[in-house]
């Protein structure tokens, strides 16, 4: 796996269980980054910003809630 897909991977299943909330996710993951898989970690650091946002962008895109409430627009 390259890194693009372990770290949308990840997102997307913290997205999931942080009730479709993508800011929360992202608390969650800043809380809990040292308790994450090592893979998600390394992934982490290799990514640039850049491609952490389109990554985001692209769950919040796929995800029906997301869509239906218009809130992939970041």
């Amino acid at each position: 796996m390259n890194y693009e897909q372990i770290y949308k991977s990840y997102m997307r299943s913290v997205f999931s269980d942080e009730c479709h909330n993508i800011v929360r996710a992202i608390m969650y993951i800043q809380k809990h980054f040292y308790a994450m898989p090592k893979e998600f970690r390394n992934a982490d650091r290799e990514l640039s910003d850049e491609a952490k946002n389109k990554i985001i962008q692209s769950i919040l895109q796929e995800d029906e809630f997301a869509n239906r409430y218009k809130l992939c627009r970041i």
